[in-house]
């Protein structure tokens, strides 16, 4: 993922198609991929630096929590109506989990020139707390043009809420929550659970 810098804002709006390729299987994972392994429903917007879905070393939303436990959105897309208009510009979600660990989920998502970064989400299912996504992609360039394409993978991330090491774990409240890190390297091997792509239409 790319992080904002203070640049030129671009102009006008913006569409792009994202692409969004889980591969995530026992071939991919050995020792990593339980059984009916798949993602939840993948949740994305469009926002200004002013939101933050989620973010390496920051704190779980409500919302985040609830897609990273148990793969349930509506928490983070009440927080996403909360800050249409003003923060984020557009937000949608798929209309339901992947049947397996290999699926391809395809969004077009809208922007414009003050918000320019594109955030995602999915739950890792059955995890305690995992999840999947992007974070803060910024889709205006340093010099204000709309980048044409980017691609990137995707890690796995501990949302810092559930202390469970396993992906059936029983459930067990992290209190006080911890921070949100990468458990790719630990748990997954170093591989990455897919890609995400943004082409601009």
């Amino acid at each position: 993922t790319s992080s904002r810098a203070h640049h030129k804002a671009c102009k006008g709006k913006a569409i792009y198609k994202v692409v969004v390729k889980y591969v995530w299987t026992g071939m991919t994972h050995p020792g990593a991929y339980p059984p009916d392994g798949h993602f939840s429903p993948t949740t994305v917007c469009s926002h200004g630096d002013g939101y933050t879905m989620w973010t390496p070393g920051g704190f779980a939303t409500k919302g985040v929590q609830d897609v990273a436990e148990t793969g349930n959105n509506k928490a983070l897309m009440k927080e996403l109506k909360a800050q249409l208009g003003r923060n984020v510009y557009w937000y949608d979600a798929s209309n339901g989990p992947t049947s397996d660990g290999t699926e391809k989920v395809v969004f077009l998502i809208k922007l414009d020139g003050y918000r320019s970064m594109s955030s995602g989400i999915s739950m890792v299912a059955p995890s305690p707390d995992w999840y999947t996504g992007w974070d803060n992609v910024e889709l205006c360039d340093s010099k204000g043009k709309w980048v044409k394409k980017y691609k990137g993978n995707l890690s796995v991330w501990d949302a810092g809420t559930d202390s469970g090491k396993k992906f059936t774990s029983k459930d067990k409240k992290t209190n006080p929550y911890d921070k949100i890190v990468s458990i790719l390297g630990t748990m997954f091997g170093g591989v990455p659970v897919g890609t995400v792509t943004f082409t601009r239409k």
